[in-house]
């Protein structure tokens, strides 16, 4: 399936956003290899990974890691971008159950770490919860797409114990970015959408482009498709909300 940026978008009565498919491609990763992180009680430790030579935008991102721990409901795990922003991954799951093993957490899993149990070996989404950790490294949004400005730099992964009598270590962990290349995708409904952003050319139905531009009249999503000759994708969406100016009622 495609991916649609942005995936959101507000306009104002008449204005318009260009919306871009594109499609995963060959990932970069980065392994931090075996380590032994010791995770104290009542605080925060760090490791980090530099990511290099990345080209590209980012379509998705994946956080592997292993921890060893004998409670794990202690334990909140957070990825540092080097843009700054802070997303929470592993809130508080677990019980007094022990370790991660081999755990996944990906922008592209719709897989809550609530239907997993401990010590939560496969692919989850985040849990995305806001302000949590230690300072300085609390979560402070709850949207992949907010660390996907800065691909290349220092990527840190924060863990922090909140409770007392059940340190453990942080083994290994990895990144991996994967980056976006256009493609051309099929859009629909064809209500207010453009091939320029002029207007003044509208979208022909079943027409495969990469970039349209959005202008509906009232709040509209929007999907796209690709197909490889023999079937067609799951299709992606986008929302694109109108921001409906104020009326005065009354004097």
């Amino acid at each position: 399936p495609p991916i649609i940026t942005p995936s959101s978008a507000s306009i104002c009565p008449g204005g318009n956003v260009a919306l871009n498919a594109s499609v995963a491609t060959a990932p970069t990763t980065v392994s931090s290899g075996t380590i032994a992180v010791p995770i104290v009680d009542n605080t925060v430790v760090t490791s980090t990974l530099n990511v290099a030579g990345f080209s590209g935008s980012i379509a998705s991102i994946s956080v592997n890691f292993n921890i060893t721990h004998t409670w794990d409901a202690d334990v909140r795990v957070n990825l540092v971008a080097p843009n700054g922003q802070i997303l929470n991954l592993v809130n508080a799951r677990g019980g007094s159950a022990d370790n991660f093993v081999n755990t996944t957490i990906s922008s592209t899993s719709a897989t809550s770490l609530a239907t997993g149990v401990a010590p939560f070996t496969g692919t989850f989404a985040a849990d995305a919860a806001n302000a949590v950790g230690f300072v300085p490294y609390l979560s402070n949004t709850t949207t992949w797409s907010s660390l996907y400005s800065t691909p290349n730099g220092t990527w840190t992964l924060a863990v922090s114990d909140h409770a007392g009598g059940d340190p453990g270590t942080l083994t290994s962990w990895s990144i991996t970015l994967s980056p976006a290349a256009a493609v051309n995708a099929v859009w629909t409904p064809i209500t207010g959408l453009f091939n320029d952003a002029g207007l003044t050319s509208p979208y022909v139905a079943g027409t495969y482009q990469t970039t349209v531009y959005a202008s509906p009249s009232a709040t509209t999503t929007y999907s796209a498709s690709v197909t490889n000759g023999t079937c067609s994708s799951v299709p992606a969406t986008a929302t694109v909300t109108v921001n409906t100016p104020p009326s005065i009622t009354a004097q």
